[in-house]
């Protein structure tokens, strides 16, 4: 087998550092969980900029897949674009994490245990 397995790791580690991956492999359901619960309100207010500067218009700016977006690019680390390229069920996967995230439990939650 060419070439050998321990060579073939080596070349992809060194790949890793100098291309840089695109979001496709870089999305992860738990990166995007993790950085969820990271966010405070001034990321939440820079997503909102975000969603608007995108073209958002919608007076209920929370419930938009523009702002999820947004807001899931911010919690990833990697910019609203790439997270508009998402294959569309990455996508989909990435705004239903954050609606459920925002709002999942939200009226089973008592105000003291928020």
């Amino acid at each position: 087998m060419w070439p050998p397995f321990e060579l073939e790791v080596n070349i992809m580690a060194d790949l890793e550092k100098v291309v840089e991956m695109p979001i496709e492999t870089k999305f992860d359901m738990e990166k995007l969980r993790t950085g969820l619960e990271n966010l405070t309100g001034r990321d939440y207010i820079s997503a909102e900029r975000t969603a608007r500067r995108n073209g958002e218009k919608s007076t209920l700016l929370q419930f938009t897949g523009s702002f999820h977006a947004a807001l899931a690019a911010k919690a990833m680390g990697v910019t609203y674009t790439e997270v508009c390229d998402l294959p569309v069920r990455k996508y989909t996967l990435a705004l239903a994490m954050v609606t459920n995230f925002l709002f999942g439990d939200l009226a089973q939650t008592d105000m003291e245990t928020v």
